[in-house]
């Protein structure tokens, strides 16, 4: 059994093999008994490193690195010595002093929990130590006393538990720089304001029962000394894994020796606390256990001011201003900011998927037409996420080589409710998966394999999907990395693998082993979140002095400087009290280490407020049962912004969590604006999953995968069908639709073919009231004047409608669904459209032109034609489109044609000429049908060779499958 009090106990004894000697003992409860990791060896040793002179660092290595080196080297070279450092010398932290051994001199015991030990530190200090246990748990609280003898700099270090060899430790985790069996060679420090979660963690192997068991020794930072938002100028606490015999070991250190409170006088005195303890269990379960236990991070926060719906709708119609999204309509994207216009002009698509699905959420037509539909044609031409056009480099447009993979094309299909089924052509080039490559991401083919699964249905898809994942996970999950990293490294899309793409292959498999990987990923997600300073629920005092600098490099849109609101004015951040909670930065995550930790003096640190993986912490919550991942989850969405926030989180603000702040700034966090899309689909994710993981299965919707671009990984939700207590509706997300009077009520709405419906979820920690209004365009079509109200278990009651209004209460964190009879189907079925993709080579300096029929959600299709060409001297590409001609005379060579009856057969003819003479011309067809074939013909030749119904020319006719061969049409049976 499991003893009700401490699971970790501390002694002090004579040592066995010097009996004038007093050491520590460190004792841990598992598995039935207590257990040590050895008898004779010393734990929890202090030492004191003390600089009689003073001294300082930098950090022109990343690592803190001390101006002064106890440890002298030189070499002698024709008489003359050179003194040399070697490498790790002066980044070790016990090479920045004198180092003074704590010798325990006697010990008392004040009270039951405590014990009192004062230490002998020669003639610089001397040090009292109470060491106390809790009432239950696996860790020990040391406040020490420091009283120094002479003036100098003074920091104590804690070496926690023992020493053990590298071969020893099974991982390791300093975060953001250390994790799996990533050693630092030498003892290196990361401050405490270089660090998201303030933790070392050292993890072996015991032989417990004759069976392995994980053992993780701790310290981190006493929670409460850590108040400050941190940054480059102080830091309270720093870490390492070595000791100082290069043993493996978590240490601490505070003061940091160079920082001002490390420089004391004759007879000063400082006080320090410390946490250290052994969890038996791997290290993520004890960071898990920390964080819950020792830094107790809670779900803290409210949506006081507007809910996540209305702040989605925010985001988007941003999104959809022409002005303030730097949106660039001729090269369809968004502006790069970090590229000067004038030298490279480049525009990004970071969420390509996000911008086409908010249009067709919102049965949104003109949004369809100004940003779906152009984002369409981006991916279907350019060679990737960002693109570059003259004077920077101009790429081929080579759709399929691009970094589009199979998984966007397969949820461009399903966000569209697959109506463009001719997609699988992209997405499944020849039958294979597309690769591409990725933007700073690690792109999984398993992930590929298992979005062509949903696509075809076809097993040998899942079958690869499977042998594919099971090796991602013995290679990327659990096998213990030794490669170092540099700080420049994407914390999320770099530094560990991509857990959350477990969790999809879970839910079609129901392979428990796939949860279980997600779990122990996901741990290092959470070592990458700011878990402090802790949140009081007190006011605290922001813009003092009535200023707040935040961020000010001045950036770029498109050909010129410019920041949003810059220059700053008088009163544009006011002093103002605020509650503590709202401009907390824990639960915010860390772009790289480089980014986060500023290395400038008066610089602040920088979590970023992309948090795409929130989303897939809460869904591993729900599948899981365990708070700690819909903690951090919610920590990082609820009651974050109004609109987007910008990027960077640079002190204690609440100038961007305003609804106005990306139309009036004054920009302190860098709006980016390919960001934006990307901010929309983790916000979206969230709130559809918040809703659907509450209904215990009765809710769900289609999705498509959006990944490749860095973290930025998220589910894309459309108009597919999905099923709502056993309703088959799609989502029909549009403001005004509804309106809840309770911000902390978020909402999604949806449409069947006889039903409207309304899914409320409540994020406050107690039962909300509210009243919901509908809409004009809700009330001019339902029927009947009650609503059918389910609960999250399926349960059906009946409220009335008053005055277009229905008064419903929620519980606390939970769910209902409002059904309203309609007198007509606010959804329309699509009808597929196969024959959509063309590709004619052209034999000239046009290189190959590919012809796009794509099906809208609006009752229409439209025409895209682009030339792979790069830019040419004298080259024209025209195309005619039923009747109506384009030309495009410039780079890129691309034309686009509106609208088209999805009954209706599109003939096109492609001309090429260079200096007006042309040099080729082609005539082509999309079929209104489902299976007609045009031939591809030339003016002056049949294009030789075999092609696919789709026009993509392929090696053989193996398969099954329509051809076509010299320009004529032949099916194969079998």
């Amino acid at each position: 059994t499991i003893p009700l009090g401490p699971k970790i106990r501390i002694s002090f004894g004579k040592s066995a093999t010097n009996s004038n000697k007093i050491i520590c003992k460190t004792d841990f409860y598992t598995n039935g008994s207590w257990r040590r990791f050895t008898e004779n060896t010393e734990d929890n040793r202090i030492l004191v490193i003390y600089n009689a002179s003073g001294t300082s660092f930098n950090h022109n290595q990343f690592f803190p690195a001390w101006n002064y080196c106890r440890v002298k080297r030189s070499f002698t070279l024709d008489g003359t010595t050179y003194s040399v450092l070697a490498d790790g010398d002066n980044t070790n932290p016990f090479n920045a002093g004198e180092v003074l051994e704590a010798v325990a001199l006697s010990v008392s015991k004040p009270d039951n929990q405590t014990i009192k030990v004062v230490y002998n530190c020669g003639d610089k200090a001397t040090l009292t130590v109470y060491w106390t246990i809790p009432d239950n748990g696996y860790y020990i609280k040391s406040k020490m006393d420091l009283t120094a003898k002479s003036e100098g700099m003074y920091s104590i270090a804690l070496e926690s538990s023992m020493g053990m060899n590298a071969q020893n430790v099974t991982n390791v985790l300093l975060p953001p720089m250390f994790q799996y069996r990533r050693l630092m060679t030498t003892p290196k420090v990361m401050l405490s304001s270089m660090m998201p979660q303030p933790v070392a963690i050292a993890e072996t192997s015991m032989s417990i029962t004759n069976e392995p068991t994980s053992i993780s020794s701790f310290v981190c930072a006493n929670i409460q000394d850590l108040t400050s938002w941190g940054g480059y100028d102080y830091s309270p606490v720093g870490f390492t894994l070595r000791d100082i015999s290069n043993n493996m070991q978590p240490v601490a250190f505070s003061p940091v020796i160079g920082m001002k409170d490390s420089k004391l006088s004759t007879g000063n005195s400082i006080e320090r606390n410390f946490v250290s303890g052994i969890v038996p269990d791997s290290w993520n379960n004890a960071l898990e256990y920390i964080s819950d236990s020792i830094f107790c991070v809670k779900d803290y926060r409210h949506q006081t001011d507007i809910s996540l719906t209305e702040t989605l709708f925010n985001m988007t119609d941003l999104m959809n201003n022409n002005d303030y999204s730097g949106w660039n309509a001729a090269m369809k994207g968004f502006w790069d900011i970090e590229e000067n216009g004038n030298i490279k002009p480049t525009v990004v698509q970071s969420s390509p998927l996000t911008v086409v699905a908010q249009s067709i959420l919102a049965h949104d037509e003109n949004a369809y037409i100004t940003r779906a539909l152009p984002t369409i044609e981006y991916t279907l031409s350019r060679p990737g996420y960002r693109w570059t056009m003259p004077p920077g480099t101009a790429l081929k447009m080579q759709p399929l080589e691009s970094q589009f993979n199979t998984s966007y094309f397969c949820g461009l299909n399903e966000i569209m409710n697959g109506s463009n089924p001719w997609l699988e052509t992209l997405a499944l080039p020849n039958g294979n998966l597309r690769n591409g490559g990725s933007y700073a991401s690690s792109v999984q083919s398993w992930r590929q394999a298992l979005s062509a699964y949903k696509l075809t249905g076809k097993e040998d898809w899942l079958s690869q999907a499977v042998t594919g994942t099971d090796e991602f996970i013995a290679n990327n999950i659990y096998a213990n990395s030794t490669l170092p990293l540099s700080q420049g490294n994407f914390y999320n899309s770099n530094m560990y693998g991509a857990w959350w793409l477990l969790i999809d292959l879970y839910e079609t498999t129901h392979d428990d082993s796939y949860l279980q990987a997600a779990q122990y990923g996901a741990a290092n997600t959470i070592a990458g979140i700011r878990s402090y300073p802790q949140v009081q629920g007190t006011l605290m005092t922001i813009h003092t002095g009535n200023t707040y600098d935040g961020i000010s490099t001045i950036w770029w849109k498109g050909t010129e400087k410019f920041r949003l609101g810059f220059p700053r004015v008088s009163g544009d951040a006011l002093q103002h009290d605020v509650p503590e909670w709202k401009v907390s930065p824990v639960g915010l995550g860390i772009e790289q280490p480089a980014t986060y930790f500023q290395r400038s003096k008066g610089k602040l640190t920088q979590p970023v407020m992309m948090s795409s993986w929130a989303p897939q912490l809460l869904r591993l919550g729900a599948l899981t049962g365990k708070d700690i991942y819909s903690i951090y989850a919610r920590n990082a969405v609820i009651g974050r912004y109004s609109n987007y926030p910008g990027y960077y989180a640079t002190g204690f603000t609440d100038i961007t969590m305003a609804s106005d702040f990306p139309y009036k700034g004054p920009d302190v966090s860098s709006i980016y604006y390919h960001h934006i899309p990307a901010h929309i689909a983790f916000s979206e994710d969230f709130l559809i999953n918040d809703i659907t993981t509450r209904s215990n299965g009765n809710i769900s919707f289609p999705y498509g995968l959006q990944e490749g671009f860095a973290w930025f990984t998220n589910r894309i939700y459309g108009c597919g069908i999905g099923k709502i207590f056993g309703d088959e509706a799609t989502l029909f997300m549009k403001r005004g639709l509804i309106t809840v009077d309770q911000p902390e009520i978020n909402y999604v709405t949806a449409a069947s073919k006889t039903h409207f419906w309304a899914i409320l979820s409540n994020e406050a920690h107690e039962d909300l009231n509210t009243n919901v209004v509908l809409g004009d365009e809700i009330i001019k079509n339902i029927k009947g004047g009650n609503a059918l109200i389910y609960n999250s278990e399926g349960t059906c009651s009946t409220l009335s409608i008053n005055s277009g209004a229905i008064n419903v209460t929620l519980p606390k964190l939970g769910l209902i669904a409002i059904s309203l009879d309609t007198d007509s189907a606010m959804i329309t079925n699509i009808p597929k459209l196969y024959d959509g993709m063309k590709i004619v080579e052209t034999g000239t300096p046009a290189g190959k032109v590919y012809l796009y029929r794509i099906r809208s959600p609006f009752g229409w299709d439209s025409v895209y034609g682009v030339a792979e060409a790069t830019p040419t001297d004298g080259l024209t590409l025209t195309i005619e489109c039923n009747g109506v001609q384009k030309k495009a005379k410039s780079y890129p060579y691309e034309l686009s044609f509106m609208k088209y009856g999805y009954g209706e057969d599109i003939d096109l003819s492609v001309i090429i000429q260079l200096n007006d003479s042309t040099l080729s011309s082609y005539e082509s067809s999309f079929s209104k049908t489902d299976d007609a074939i045009k031939n591809i013909t030339s003016s002056n030749r049949k294009v030789k060779g075999i092609f696919n119904m789709f026009g993509l020319k392929v090696n053989d006719m193996n398969q099954p499958d329509i051809y076509i061969v010299d320009g004529k049409k032949i099916v194969k049976r079998s």
